[in-house]
């Protein structure tokens, strides 16, 4: 355990400054500095109300508020010292003997001295040399799930931290409350990764994170780049600032660290030259983008998704690398077999076949995930693990990744009966042909932004029959980016053939602008079902479900809780689906059996609310179906055009 006169260098305290003092005052001063640098220092806190015994408390000017505000607090909850940028005005008289003896320390920037005092205190200089970064709007949790495991099963130790919590080398995770904790939570997560044998960790990093200063001071050594499309603009403000702050990771990468690309997001070619570390790329040749190096065309497409903003400003960053600069980045890097490529991409019966190269290697690789998109990420994950561990062949690699899991809410399919379905597309063959004995299906998966949610119906799409029906639920985080709302709601409407608009997580936003923003995204507003309570909206597409049909989920994935006005309440929606799926099956089982009996009821079709007061049997097939079936329509009338 460390004491505070051991992180002198860092907190910058001069030794042996406060050994010559001859004063009656000057003496009791350094006998009290003497004392709080023995004091021992056993966690890092930069919230006050965390502060015990032994925690060295950061203030850092936040947000929100100023932790400069609450220094008295600490010390008094027992903080051994407070770490300041600013002097409190009551101490403007004290000199740095007074202050250190009150336990006040002041650095020129505490956020320059948070991450390496958390590397002192809690032991972690060893695992943060081998940290490794993904970046992206989408397919960060997936890429960095993909790289953990490709490492563990070639006897490298790894461990993660991300979205779905911190995941040690054995497969048990640990909560985490950030996609990228704050410095003291995520070295403390280190140092238990480290503990359990982790040589390496992957992390995925979000834009706050990098603006917020969460990851400063940290040494990667790959930094992934998945795409780049729009999330966060209600905190970013701009398409301009998001891509600066993701572009701020590969700024500060070292010469030695490796930038890991996708060569089919033109914004790779940005990163790509304001990097010095080394590059590797990662594409699919068949989509051809890649290789030619002209995005304009697949801007202006994608703009008429992800808006104008992001169009204008990802054709500015196309004007200042023009095609052949792209080119001339790519062909380098194959030159130096620094380039990860599939062709001849076909769909299988349970995910996804290319042929794979990198420089004179070829082999083929079989994903068993659904979504084009989930080979991307696993070409990002091949790429970035070849880095950490060069001696080990590309076949190996896609042997590897043959065998990897299905992530817990990305593309999760539950069948109609409850189930989940890992494996059950349909052959590429099947596709269109009428198929009544299929089970519905519901699709859980984490989509809250409009490339997601396009990437995501697509590839159900192709899985419903010609003549099932795909459903949607068109809901948006609140207190989020309102900006997205009518873009996710435009998407829903052009590729899903039904859609119950609802609400995800509210936060503190009045649901009903959220629904209206919604709304508004729509062509034909008035062909929407609105159901706003979620729990509801799912029951009432599962009532309505056929053979065959799938059902989209967005946006909650494996997420455990349910935010209303800052309350978290218990929540899994995978468990909430199986649920009603249950409920559904056992009303379709009693309708059937109902129907073969041979028993005549002298009731007639009496509804549900006449049960309790008519003593007859009723005609139990129309009965059960009027209390299930019909519950939604009568109780949502008013609430749904």
């Amino acid at each position: 355990m460390k004491t505070l006169a051991d992180l002198g260098n860092v907190l910058q305290i001069p030794s042996g400054k406060f050994a010559a003092a001859a004063e009656p005052r000057e003496i009791e001063a350094t006998n009290g500095v003497a004392i709080r640098l023995a004091m021992q220092v056993n966690a890092v806190s930069i919230d006050s109300r965390l502060v015990k015994t032994g925690t060295l408390f950061v203030a850092l000017n936040g947000e929100k508020t100023d932790g400069h505000r609450y220094w008295r607090q600490a010390l008094a909850q027992g903080a051994t010292a407070v770490v300041l940028e600013n002097l409190p005005p009551e101490l403007i008289e004290a000199d740095q003997t007074d202050l250190l003896s009150r336990g006040v320390i002041i650095v020129p920037s505490t956020a320059a001295v948070l991450t390496p005092l958390c590397r002192e205190i809690y032991g972690t200089a060893t695992i943060t040399r081998n940290l490794h970064g993904i970046t992206g709007t989408d397919g960060k949790t997936t890429t960095t799930a993909m790289i953990t495991w490709l490492l563990n099963k070639v006897d490298y130790p790894a461990g993660s931290i991300g979205t779905l919590g911190a995941k040690l080398p054995d497969g048990r995770n640990l909560p985490t409350a950030y996609t990228t904790p704050p410095a003291p939570e995520l070295h403390r997560l280190l140092a238990q990764l480290q503990t359990n044998g982790a040589r390496a960790v992957c992390m995925e990093v979000s834009s706050q994170a990098a603006v917020q200063h969460r990851v400063d001071a940290l040494a990667w050594q790959t930094m992934t780049f998945t795409n780049f499309t729009v999330d966060h603009l209600d905190y970013h403000h701009t398409v301009e600032n998001y891509a600066l702050a993701k572009a701020s990771l590969f700024r500060g990468l070292s010469k030695a660290a490796t930038a890991v690309l996708n060569a089919d997001d033109p914004l790779a070619y940005y990163l790509a030259q304001l990097t010095q570390a080394q590059k590797v790329f990662y594409y699919i040749q068949d989509d051809a983008l890649g290789s030619r190096g002209d995005f304009t065309q697949y801007i202006k497409d994608r703009g008429k998704i992800l808006g104008k903003a992001w169009e204008k400003f990802m054709l500015e960053v196309q004007e200042k690398i023009p095609p052949e600069s792209s080119r001339e980045i790519l062909c380098k890097a194959a030159a130096a077999g620094r380039v990860v490529a599939a062709r001849n991409v076909k769909p299988t019966n349970s995910g996804w076949q290319a042929e794979i190269s990198r420089g004179e290697e070829t082999c083929t690789l079989t994903i068993p995930l659904l979504g084009r998109f989930n080979l991307n990420n696993a070409l990002a994950a091949i790429a970035t693990a070849m880095v950490i561990c060069p001696n080990i062949d590309l076949r190996t690699w896609a042997a590897v990744m043959a065998t990897m899991p299905a992530v817990p809410g990305r593309l999760e399919i539950i069948d109609g009966q409850g189930q989940a379905c890992p494996t059950c597309r349909p052959s590429n063959e099947k596709l269109n042909l009428e198929d009544t004995t299929t089970p519905y299906r519901v699709v859980i998966d984490f989509a809250h932004t409009p490339g997601a949610m396009e990437a995501l119906l697509t590839e159900v799409r192709r899985h419903c029959c010609a003549n099932k029906k795909l459903w949607v639920l068109a809901n948006s985080c609140g207190n989020r980016d309102r900006g997205k709302r009518p873009l996710i709601a435009s998407v829903c409407e052009r590729l899903a053939d039904r859609i119950v608009l609802t609400l995800e997580e509210v936060g503190q936003e009045n649901p009903a602008e959220i629904l209206a923003e919604l709304q508004a995204g729509f062509r034909q507003p008035e062909n929407i079902p609105v159901v706003p309570l979620r729990q509801e909206a799912i029951r009432y597409v599962i009532s309505r479900l056929e053979p065959g049909d799938y059902f989209v989920v967005p946006s909650l994935g494996d997420e455990h809780t349910y935010n209303i006005n800052n309350v978290a309440y218990p929540y899994v929606e995978r468990d909430f689906v199986k649920q009603c799926l249950a409920e559904r099956a056992m009303v379709d089982a009693l309708i059937e059996l109902s129907s073969k009996s041979a028993f005549k009821s002298d009731g007639d079709n009496m509804g549900v609310g006449e049960t309790t007061c008519n003593t007859k049997i009723p005609c139990l097939p129309a009965y059960f179906a009027r209390i299930y079936y019909s519950r939604w329509r009568d109780s949502n009338q008013s609430t749904m055009n």
